[in-house]
């Protein structure tokens, strides 16, 4: 699956009192950009909830005024679950700011999880690789 990218501006109901994005906004944008490439999955038989959040790191502030990016693609699919693993960065691509991981998982109308078939395609290259590594040890 390609890589889905949201852009954001960050205003000032988005900020702290630093002048810098919320923590609190940024996981929300973050779980909402992982959401958006889930959900792109083919043929999903029911929703997708959030089941966790793993390891969501904010490595650098992001200032008000900013534009960034949220970057994101599938790197697990078990039998009723999707894993996305996400980055925030610059418009550019100039910082770094934050990485994590979001699993959710499909469920039928009765809210019980259901098997979505989903098989992912071979890793494009050794990054790709290397996050599929990671996202199978959480």
């Amino acid at each position: 699956m390609d890589i889905v990218r949201v852009p954001r501006l960050v205003k000032t109901e988005d900020m702290n009192h630093h002048g810098n994005l919320y923590a609190g906004r940024m996981a929300e944008w973050f779980i909402e950009a992982c959401y958006l490439c889930a959900v792109q999955a083919p043929g999903l038989p029911g929703t997708l909830v959030c089941l966790r959040i793993h390891d969501l790191v904010i490595k650098k502030p992001c200032p008000g005024g900013d534009t960034i990016c949220l970057e994101t693609r599938l790197v697990k699919a078990g039998s009723t679950s999707l894993t996305v693993y996400g980055t925030i960065v610059s418009h550019g691509g100039r910082r770094f700011h934050a990485e994590g991981f979001v699993t959710f998982v499909c469920v039928g109308k009765h809210g019980r999880p259901v098997a979505h078939r989903l098989r992912l395609e071979p890793p494009k290259d050794a990054g790709e690789k290397v996050l599929r590594t990671r996202a199978r040890k959480l």
